[in-house]
């Protein structure tokens, strides 16, 4: 069956894409490494986005534990970058993982890195190079590199998501204490009007109405 190399497919088919994208555009790769105070350059960046596409080719056409196992190290080298920006929590506006598209790092970049490492791991215990097997089969295997390119797709769109911003009715980005119910806004009351003040009333001076101002 060929279902066992679907995300194998996706995993070496998206890190293609990565590194090819970080050839054309590594700026905003740079700029991520150098906020987390790594040495970076274009040339370097370039370099070895270069070697990223090539492994992902490579597992894909050839095959075999060795190349499927460093797809798999690049994931968890990935996925390990992301969580130590996070928690450093260095303003890190996209780790660049795809050139010049925004890819905000969070928490599910992290779980989506880990389960890209997780399918080319397996691919390494099986030795198996996907696309022989989709090539062999060609029906089956047309069907199973469409499903891999959906799968990458996803992946894709979840990578790059963009971070939700904080709107009326969120709770989850509410303030301490105040928890707002979905769908209706937070209504800010009047403030109350200051107490009209009292006029002081003084005794009638001596000599009032009897035309004297004094004594």
């Amino acid at each position: 069956t060929l279902l066992p190399v679907l995300p194998a497919l996706a995993a070496a088919g998206l890190l293609v894409a990565a590194g090819a994208a970080k050839v054309v555009d590594p700026s905003r790769t740079v700029g991520a490494l150098r906020a987390l105070h790594l040495p970076a350059s274009d040339r370097s960046v370039r370099a070895g986005a270069a070697a990223e596409a090539t492994l992902g080719a490579a597992a894909l056409a050839v095959g075999g534990t060795a190349w499927w196992a460093l797809v798999g190290a690049s994931y968890v080298a990935f996925a390990a970058f992301v969580a130590t920006a996070l928690r450093a929590g260095t303003a890190v506006g996209t780790c660049g993982c795809f050139g010049g598209e925004d890819t905000p790092p969070r928490a599910s970049h992290v779980v989506v890195d880990l389960l890209l490492a997780a399918a080319a791991l397996g691919a390494a215990r099986a030795g198996s190079a996907p696309l022989t097997a989709v090539l062999d089969e060609p029906g089956p295997g047309a069907a199973v590199a469409l499903l891999a390119t959906g799968v990458a797709a996803l992946a894709h769109g979840a990578l790059t998501r963009p971070p939700r911003t904080a709107g009326p009715g969120d709770r989850d980005l509410a303030p301490p204490g105040r928890a707002v119910r979905p769908g209706r806004r937070r209504r800010r009351r009047p403030s109350p009007l200051p107490a009209p003040r009292s006029r002081r009333r003084f005794p009638p001076r001596s000599g009032a109405g009897t035309g004297r101002s004094g004594p």
